[in-house]
């Protein structure tokens, strides 16, 4: 009955009730949204880079180093001598490295020139098909797989560079052999290849686009022509991460080595202080919508002071009354968490959709995390009550002769 009432009451007038229920519901569905978002973002990252203690590649930004050989989401900073690499990917500090070589992509999906580590390394494993063994062959990601309907045996041309629109090598056709099940890594969104093929499209080591499609290149370049982009690396022991990057410093001027778990915290720290600014503008919106709430309740407590006094002459009791005017406030709270919570879900949607046209990565499902909407539910309600409780309480000592009288 009380909450039935105090229902008809909040929706007596109908567009203040909306604009209270408005300005309540953007702040909730901002902090949804930044949660679900930053949640997403972190485990995406997070799950990459593990394995990997450095990644070496060519002098210049670390963090767009890491970005690019690590998620796929940046330009590499240039290409490296092969033979200068492998003098650190086989030195007895390094347990393990992933040679990573750059240059095309098909429908903006990045190709990657590597060897069978790349995919041992993320934990791959094939859906279908067989891992590829001959110069262009390739072994796509769930998501590629997924979006551009790719399927074995299919054949394609690359385009040059890492966005649509490049020049296409309409000499050669890359042929699909395995399509690999969803990781949640970047792997996923990944057309890899081996390194030879990278090379070779690109006339690089006597290969040119006339030779045909599979053909194996015999002319044979000097070692120190073949270029890489970049390395994933893995240390041996925590002597390694001492040593190694000064040995590089010292003798091999135009190398550098980046940390993953460093870049990355320092792009959640700069990407934090935007979600932060974002946050406490979310947070003054409640606390606007709480004075909102509270000027309804109480400018509606003054026109119906003749009613709450008719409630009690009919026998309801001060705590009946008191009860009443907080459900209001509750109502308010209820329903601006709810339409809240729908607004921060389609928020979410739409960044996803974003990062998918825009990067390629797809996000998994919804990473709904309970205890913190019952925790945000629980904020809702403070906030409800408290706008209600002081308009509550001088309901609870209405005096009942006097307001009657002077009605």
């Amino acid at each position: 009955m009380i909450i039935w009432l105090a229902f008809k009451n909040v929706f007596y007038k109908p567009l203040t009730a909306a604009l209270n229920i408005i300005i309540f519901s953007t702040g909730i569905g901002i902090i949804t949204m930044l949660s679900l978002v930053q949640q997403q973002f972190e485990n995406k990252f997070e799950k990459s880079i593990e394995g990997i203690d450095m990644v070496m590649g060519a002098s210049g930004s670390p963090l767009q180093l890491i970005l690019s050989a690590v998620y796929h989401i940046d330009a590499p900073t240039g290409n490296i001598p092969l033979e200068e690499a492998e003098k650190w990917m086989h030195h007895p500090y390094i347990a393990s490295a992933v040679p990573l070589a750059y240059g095309d992509s098909y429908m903006s999906f990045p190709m990657l020139g590597s060897d069978s580590s790349y995919i041992i390394h993320f934990g791959a494993e094939l859906l279908s098909g067989k891992l590829n063994e001959k110069n262009y062959e390739v072994v796509i990601g769930s998501d590629v797989a997924d979006k551009l309907k790719l399927k074995l045996g299919d054949q394609f041309h690359s385009t040059h560079g890492q966005e649509e629109g490049g020049e296409e090598h309409e000499g050669i056709k890359w042929v699909v052999t395995g399509i690999l099940k969803p990781t949640g890594k970047a792997i996923d969104r990944i057309i890899v290849s081996n390194i030879e093929s990278v090379w070779g499209i690109h006339g690089e080591n006597g290969c040119t686009h006339d030779h045909e499609e599979g053909e194996e290149c015999h002319h044979h370049e000097q070692e120190a022509s073949k270029e890489i982009t970049a390395v994933l690396l893995k240390y041996r022991n925590p002597m390694a991460a001492m040593q190694l990057p000064r040995l590089i410093k010292e003798q091999s001027k135009n190398l550098q080595l980046a940390q993953p778990a460093i870049e990355v915290n320092r792009l959640f720290s700069l990407l934090g202080i935007g979600m932060d600014a974002i946050r406490y503008l979310a947070y003054f919106i409640m606390a606007l919508s709480a004075i909102s709430i509270f000027i309804s309740i109480y400018n509606t407590l003054k026109e119906r002071m003749f009613e709450l006094a008719m409630m009690r002459t009919l026998g309801a009791s001060k705590f009946k009354v008191l009860s009443l005017i907080l459900s209001e406030g509750l109502i308010y709270s209820v329903f601006g968490y709810l339409a809240g919570l729908f607004l921060g879900i389609l928020g979410y949607q739409m960044v996803a959709m974003l990062a998918e046209n825009e990067f390629q990565m797809s996000f998994s499902q919804l990473p709904f995390d309970i205890n913190q909407q019952i925790l945000l539910l629980a904020v809702s309600l403070l906030i409800g009550f408290l706008a209600a409780i002081f308009p509550a309480i001088k309901s609870y000592f209405i005096q009942i002769s006097t307001t009657l009288a002077h009605e």
